[in-house]
């Protein structure tokens, strides 16, 4: 029975715990200690009691996520091992890993200092090449120790200053430093005396005992002086400052809320979301939490019910399969005489990853008696009233399909409450003669709940109208907003924690999501900690929120002792986001227990990604989507820490490596012409998981260019010039993002920055890491053109099968362009990624069996797109073998690049060059060693194609022709359309691409000239 493996366990943890005390630090025997109360109370819950849940669970369970089921057989699993994304503890190519008193446990055991570190926790060679198994000797295990500890003493101040550090706790290290060396020196003379292996612990344990006892003193001390620096949370917050920023930098904001139409305007929106409800409103929504009955009749009536179904599993069809029929069943065991027995459901389609995207026309079908018509929308309901029926829907008309397409389902529902099986979604798949070809079931069974998504928006903005107004209504209703978000956010995290899967499809709950709205919820906390409407209950209430918040995003841990590239290893932006938010909350909270561990264990983390993870080039190692993503947090974390310790982040502690300034420098490089489009905005190139837009990732530039013209001014009038030719761009409004600093744009550049000689750009090979090189003449005029080049010599995260992949700008419009990708729950997505939707030459793939097609819940992979039409999916790194750029962009620039065939024999040479006098792009492919037929494939942004001959002539948009000639012999040339984000005129939900595809002999190649003009 668990419950006494788990009672086993506790007493094995304390034993442990005790004997290994003279041994281990303090902090070690801390995460252990925090790890046997969780126990403790799962073993202390009262099984017969429901509302008794002693502490284990500090939040409501009114989602009832999936299967939902809490006794204390589940409480006690879930304290003995659950799943956890919490770095750094992961298996080899994994994401996740597990944790709980078991596994707290075994990683306390190996903490103890008597034994010697293992190779792979100091040596990332030895870890990846699984050579690392052995130990380092003794005193090699010292001196690793020794030198963090000698390493801190030479980077701290002594004072009573922000950022200064306790002199006593310095002076007490070195003493504790000089009292290990004398034991060693001692252990050693005993060694040379008596011939004894110091590191054979059997011969003399006590000279080891000796030592790891003298190493814990020092390590001990060593964390007694990090904890004594002096942080602003801990001398508390001045009236009107909060987290992010002073008493005096609000005032300053107050006056631009007055002054400033940019400022004005973004408070007026704040105070309209903030609005938007009373307090009584909310009051009565989080009344709800606590009722032991559901009531949707009234619920239903005051307020927003979530009807959203979440994402669906992709699926691919039967070969053959032109047509579908569809149905909707509520079983019989669902009927209102013994539950609930009744959904409704509208907006029904099918996702498609090629072509359009299918809507049930409801309204015109013959729905029978379950067709409910209301004058908004068209609803299917299904009711079952006693189990003697069983309701079923059929869409009557025909839905046509494509047997090379994925799919996935899309509908909103209302189901008030859990039904007992599901409403079940039912597809048959059949052939041009009508045929039945196979059935796809899928079950439906999510509870409609109260719309709280943005009610971490609404926190924030209600604190910055407290702020404001000194109304504390406002906080009041901010406070209420945080506790009820809080609330339902944890039943999601609790869910992923239990299964390790998204609740019910949803996305909302991810560990990334919980690192961003900690940091939200930290600023809103702090603007409203000493307005006065926090009671006891409340406020041990939010405690415990944080509290499982925290044991989701992060544990205790020791990080602090690791390596740089042990504290990252496995990391990223999902850790990054998760230690910015624990970071962050425990700023704001002073008296929150171990708070400084939680706090420098982030530190710890945070400081080795930035270090050792950032790109020589100032790019983040994935793409420019998550470049931004890691720079936005990042930054914000930085400015917060500065705030706090007095360090700085933006500027780099080492002239050899890279700081977040160098971040900001890249896509200023990198960035698009204006496009009009998107309003005449510039971008960046949508390389990788990306999507061509409007410039939106730059309203960074505006928030960041007065922090960093502290250190880099002009840097920070590059930003700002940029910042302008993206159409001065704002954060938008959403709970993931910190409200107040919109609030905070640049006014002190303003008018100096925004001229031509501020932001002067010409081709670009500054960022190889990143694998994107630019090509550009007539910058900042509408002449302008642009060639970007994708070619990494290391896997890029976030990366696409797009290796020598390219995009092309004539006069400002694309005329090639790369698809992007429109989502990660999409049926599109394995098309995106892939080789085949790419400006990639591809090999063709040696016979093969039958092929399983790509489908499932989440795709992040190319799956086997290229290879149901025979081809292979390039490779993940290319290496640039020439380059040539001319600065004066009035002659040919061209880049070279050597791209081997990730499925056998074959490489490829790729040179693409750009004529800027005859604003002509030529791409010529050569192949060794392979035999076999190769694709080349051209996406180009067109409305229209046609082949003459050896050309084909494309009716672009704005009144752009393209004409591409094909120099080299081919087997077959095809133009075919191609999903892509939304990027021209006339586009809904995506736009089509047309996409040239040339097929050759590998030993003709093939050599084509992109030619744009003007129509006349």
């Amino acid at each position: 029975m668990i419950e006494n493996e788990l009672r086993q366990l506790i007493s094995k943890a304390k034993a442990c715990l005790t004997d290994l005390c003279p041994y281990t630090t303090h902090v070690a025997q801390l995460a252990l200690e925090d790890m046997i109360q969780q126990a403790e109370a799962a073993v202390a819950q009262d099984e017969n009691d429901k509302n008794d849940e002693s502490g284990v669970l500090p939040f409501t369970t009114k989602r009832e996520f999936g299967n939902w089921h809490w006794n204390k057989e589940d409480a006690c699993q879930f304290a003995k091992k659950r799943y956890t994304m919490a770095s750094v503890w992961f298996e080899p190519g994994k994401v996740y890993s597990t944790y709980g008193l078991e596994d707290a446990l075994a990683w306390f055991q190996t903490q103890d200092l008597r034994k010697s570190l293992v190779a792979s926790e100091i040596d990332e060679n030895s870890y990846v090449n699984q050579s690392g198994k052995f130990e380092l000797s003794m005193a090699e295990t010292c001196e690793y120790y020794e030198k963090i500890c000698r390493e801190f003493l030479s980077n701290v101040t002594y004072g009573d200053s922000i950022g200064q550090y306790s002199k006593s706790a310095g002076e007490a290290l070195l003493q504790a430093l000089n009292q290990l060396t004398k034991i060693r020196e001692e252990n050693e003379k005993n060694i040379a005396d008596n011939s004894v292996n110091m590191d054979d612990i059997t011969a003399n344990p006590n000279d080891t005992t000796a030592i790891a006892k003298a190493l814990a003193a020092c390590l001990n001390a060593l964390w007694d002086l990090r904890t004594s620096r002096v942080l602003r949370s801990k001398i508390g917050l001045e009236s009107g400052g909060n987290l992010l920023l002073s008493a005096a930098q609000m005032e300053e904001i107050r006056h631009k809320i007055e002054s400033d139409p940019l400022t004005k305007g973004q408070y007026e929106q704040i105070k309209a979301l903030a609005d938007s409800a009373s307090l009584e409103q909310r009051k009565s929504a989080y009344s709800a939490l606590f009722a032991t009955s559901d009531n949707y009749e009234q619920l239903n009536r005051e307020f927003v019910i979530e009807t959203s179904a979440g994402n669906r599993p992709s699926f691919a069809v039967p070969k053959g399969t032109v047509s579908a029929s569809f149905a909707l069943r509520l079983p019989r065991e669902d009927n209102e005489r013994d539950g609930l027995g009744n959904i409704q459901v509208w907006n029904i389609g099918l996702k498609a990853s090629e072509g359009e995207n299918i809507y049930l026309d409801i309204e015109t079908a013959n729905s029978l008696e379950v067709n409910e018509r209301e004058t908004a929308v068209c609803k299917v309901t299904l009711c079952n009233k006693t189990s003697d029926h069983e309701a079923v829907w059929t869409y009557d008309k025909e839905i046509l399909l494509r047997d090379d397409a994925i799919y996935t389902v899309m509908f909103d529902a209302k189901q008030d409450g859990k039904l007992k099986k599901g409403m079940q979604i039912e597809l048959t798949f059949f052939d041009k003669e009508g045929n039945k070809l196979g059935t796809r079931e899928e079950n439906f069974n999510r509870k409609s709940w109260l719309y709280v998504k943005k009610y971490n928006l609404y926190t924030q903005c209600d604190a910055i109208c407290y702020w404001y107004t000194k109304d504390t209504s406002y906080a009041e209703k901010s406070k209420i907003e945080m506790l009820h978000f809080l609330d339902d956010f944890c039943q999601g995290a609790h869910y992923w924690l239990r299964y390790n899967e998204r609740p019910e499809g949803s996305d909302a709950y991810g560990g990334v999501q919980g690192g961003r709205i900690l940091f939200t919820i930290a600023v809103a906390y702090s603007m409203i900690r000493d307005s006065g409407v926090w009671n006891k209950e409340e406020k041990d209430r939010f405690y415990g929120l944080v509290s499982y918040m925290l044991r989701y995003l992060a544990d205790l841990r020791d990080r602090t002792l690791l390596t740089k590239e042990r504290a990252q290893r496995g990391s990223s932006n999902w850790q990054t986001d998760m230690h910015i938010g624990s970071a962050a909350i425990m700023m704001a909270i002073p008296d929150f227990p171990n708070r400084k561990l939680w706090m420098y264990n982030s530190e710890a983390v945070l400081r080795a990604q930035l270090d050792y993870k950032l790109n020589a080039d100032g790019s983040w190692p994935e793409s420019p989507r998550y470049h931004f993503a890691s720079l936005e947090h990042f930054s914000l974390y930085a400015r917060l820490w500065e705030r706090e310790s007095g360090e700085n982040w933006f500027i780099s502690r080492n002239a050899n490596m890279p700081g977040l300034i160098d971040m900001f420098r890249y896509p200023l490089y990198t960035q698009t012409p204006p496009y009009a489009y998107f309003n005449d905005s510039i971008a960046t190139p949508p390389f990788g998981d990306h999507k061509l837009g409007n410039g939106t990732e730059f309203a960074l530039y505006g928030l960041y260019c007065d922090q960093v013209a502290q250190y880099d001014r002009d840097t920070a009038q590059k930003m700002y010039a940029t910042w302008c030719r993206a159409n001065k761009p704002v954060k938008g409004f959403w709970g993931e993002s910190v409200t107040l600093e919109n609030l905070m744009y640049s006014s002190t550049l303003q008018g100096e920055a925004n001229t031509p000689a501020s932001l002067e750009l010409t081709s670009c090979a500054a960022f190889p890491n990143s694998g994107i090189y630019v090509f550009r003449d007539h910058f900042g005029t509408s002449q302008e053109n642009y060639l970007a080049v994708m070619s990494s010599q290391k896997r890029i995260g976030h990366g696409h099968k797009d290796q020598g992949a390219f995009i092309y700008y004539y006069h400002c419009i694309p005329v090639i362009m790369d698809s992007g990708i429109e989502g990660y729950f999409e049926a599109s997505t394995p098309w995106h990624i892939c080789s085949y939707s790419h400006a990639v030459m591809q090999f063709e793939a040696p016979p093969h069996g039958p092929i399983k097609k790509t489908s499932g819940f989440i795709n992040l992979s190319a799956g086997t797109y290229s290879l149901e039409r025979g081809w292979n999916d390039g490779p993940d790194c290319s290496k640039v073998t020439q380059l040539c750029l001319d600065d004066k962009n009035d002659s040919c620039e061209s880049i070279s690049m050597e791209i081997k065939n990730q499925k056998g024999c074959g490489v490829q040479h790729r040179n693409i060059t750009i004529d800027h006098s005859a604003e002509t792009v030529t791409v010529q492919d050569t192949v060794t060693d392979f035999s076999d037929n190769v694709l080349f494939n051209l996406p180009i942004l067109a409305k229209s194609a046609v082949q003459n001959e050896n050309e084909i002539l494309a009716d672009g948009y704005y009144g752009v022709k393209i004409k591409i000639t094909i120099h080299s012999n081919t087997e077959s040339v095809v133009i075919e359309s191609g999903r892509a984000t939304p990027m021209a005129p006339g586009a809904n939900d995506h736009t089509d691409l047309l996409y040239l595809r040339i097929k050759a002999k590998a030993e003709d190649g093939v050599a084509i000239t992109i030619a744009p003009y003007e129509a006349n």
